[in-house]
């Protein structure tokens, strides 16, 4: 019902609106549909790179951008956990500043760990017989992906190592999923706009999209809230609902905010 007491079809939190919203992402995010994978540790979301397997996928990754912009503007929260290193390129670029070798843990432990065995090499790289390539299996077969052009024939050895190792992480955290995301954010901004994702931090923006899992402290929310209509912290009714929520469980005071 909007302001003139009017029936307003589909904004309502608990109507059709919200239920198109959570039915849609759910459906879209699921790993089994193709477009989005979880990282092993975490089960952090991020886009798979063989998204491709959808005629034109890039369409679609903007059409959930844009759905799941619709739903943080509509105040309506997703349960989702993407990866950090995903989510923060809705961000501007003045505050995404980081190293892609520093977030790999988060998408691949072991290759870290394998690139930092090279980085620390004792012996001469040359013999590990690494080039600056790299073969993905898409789909059964096997291609050759390089890291720079000419990657397939250049060796990697004991000068260049530091830069292969960055080039490597720089491919497998942008350049493999960069179309996908590029499309996503894309379609994100096209809803809400890049002076109002400057005014949130990673964490702050997650807490946008996926809600907070942070348990509510009550005497800190007493001691700070304000009352309206005529109510105040004596008044029955306020001390009624106080005494309801101490005794609720953490899920239905989550329902406060």
């Amino acid at each position: 019902v909007n302001e003139l007491g009017l029936d307003e079809v589909g904004i309502d939190q608990d109507g059709v609106l919200k239920e198109f919203l959570e039915e849609s992402i759910r459906h879209a995010l699921d790993p089994t549909f193709g477009l989005f994978i979880v990282t092993e540790e975490n089960h952090w979301l991020y886009p798979s790179p063989l998204s491709k397997i959808h005629y034109e996928h890039t369409e679609l990754f903007h059409y959930i951008g844009r759905i799941l912009a619709k739903a943080v503007y509509e105040g309506v929260v997703i349960d989702v956990n993407f990866a950090p290193f995903f989510i923060r390129q809705l961000l501007h670029n003045k505050n995404t500043l980081f190293s892609y070798l520093d977030e790999l843990p988060n998408l691949d432990t072991e290759l870290y760990k394998n690139l930092m065995f090279i980085k620390t090499y004792d012996g001469d790289v040359a013999d590990l017989g690494l080039t600056f390539s790299v073969d993905e299996d898409e789909f059964g077969k096997v291609v050759t992906e390089e890291l720079m052009p000419g990657g397939s024939y250049t060796t990697v050895t004991s000068t260049n190592r530091i830069s292969y190792i960055h080039q490597m992480a720089h491919y497998k955290m942008y350049t493999q999923i960069h179309k996908q995301t590029r499309a996503f954010t894309a379609g994100f901004r096209s809803i809400i706009s890049d002076e109002w994702l400057r005014m949130f931090s990673l964490p702050e923006l997650q807490k946008l999209v996926s809600g907070d899992s942070t348990p509510i402290d009550l005497t800190d929310l007493k001691k700070n809230i304000r009352y309206l209509g005529g109510y105040h912290g004596g008044h029955r009714v306020i001390l009624w609902f106080w005494d309801i929520t101490i005794n609720e469980s953490r899920t239905r005071r989550s329902l406060l905010c």
